[in-house]
């Protein structure tokens, strides 16, 4: 997965995901790109992020108000592991290209 593609697919999916699904995503992808960031860390998320952006799907995304349930609960369970991991700056740089996007 590059960045171009899960830039790709948070564009195309960010207004029926919503904003907080997109900064979890995003701040998962500033932690992974993290040279501080453990490689089992990076792993780890990198997992996270190729399911969100996976056609296949434990609750497919086009269902209205569930459809993103699934990739949130995962990126939420990923967030809380990690959190030790997450720096200040990885949540704003992922807010501030969501405000980018969605502006």
């Amino acid at each position: 997965m590059t960045r171009d593609q899960l830039f790709a697919r948070l564009k195309t999916v960010g207004k029926k995901a919503g904003r907080e699904v997109l900064i979890k995503a995003l701040t998962l992808w500033y932690t992974m790109i993290d040279s501080a960031t453990p490689t089992r860390v990076k792993a780890l998320i990198f997992g996270d992020l190729v399911y969100f952006i996976s056609p296949i799907d434990a609750i497919p995304d086009p269902l209205p108000g569930i459809g993103f349930g699934d990739d949130l609960g995962v990126m939420v369970a990923t967030l809380a592991l990690f959190a030790a991991h997450i720096k200040k700056e990885h949540h704003e740089a992922a807010k501030r290209t969501v405000e980018h996007w969605l502006a």
